[in-house]
């Protein structure tokens, strides 16, 4: 007889049929995992902007710094953005449209760059901070992408720095410095603007 008749018949597995109330409490659990998993998505976007939120970037800076894998991004660009006039529609028409200039100014600069790149609204002293980051050396694209939206969108004027980094011979990626350097070149340009009249 051959080897595989050898030994006791296994036993017959049976499916199971859930009850009613197992149902029941196996739907509880998925929309309960469904509604965990939106609420930890809120957690990281703006509410007024629609946009990644400080938290969201924060642990990206987490993320890229711990990431000593061979596979782990190399190099970062950061665009900080800050809008200009922002103060002057707040003080002239009030909050409400200050915010809604914010909420507009965000669905259109969204739409300039692609799904996989970070677009955070930072939130400076008065709420009009932006940032962009892509995971490679982009400064060249993301110029053109800021430049086509002033053309296109004239009445969302906005101060920038861009800066580019790479992770060092350790395998380190300072993206705090990265942002802190782009942040100094925005500062600059906002600067000459106000000597130029521009608040």
């Amino acid at each position: 007889m051959p080897d595989n008749f050898d030994g006791p018949p296994k036993p017959i597995q049976q499916k199971r049929f859930v009850t009613p109330e197992e149902s029941m409490l196996l739907g509880f659990l998925e929309l309960e995992t469904k509604k965990n998993e939106i609420l930890s998505q809120k957690k990281d976007v703006d509410e007024l902007s629609g946009l990644l939120n400080k938290e969201a970037l924060q642990a990206k800076i987490a993320e890229l710094k711990h990431d000593k894998r061979s596979t782990a991004v190399q190099e970062v660009t950061f665009a900080y953005l800050d809008l200009d006039k922002l103060k002057t529609i707040n003080d002239a028409l009030g909050h409400k449209e200050g915010d809604k200039h914010i909420k507009d100014f965000a669905s259109l600069f969204r739409t300039f760059f692609r799904e996989h790149d970070y677009i955070y609204r930072i939130n400076g002293s008065t709420g009009d901070e932006f940032g962009v980051l892509i995971e490679s050396n982009q400064v060249e694209l993301i110029l053109e992408k800021l430049q086509e939206f002033s053309e296109k969108y004239p009445d969302y004027p906005f101060s920038f720095g861009i800066k580019c980094g790479a992770r060092d011979q350790d395998g380190n990626l300072d993206l705090e410095e990265i942002i802190h350097q782009a942040d100094l070149q925005m500062i600059e340009q906002k600067n000459v603007k106000k000597l130029n009249g521009v608040k």
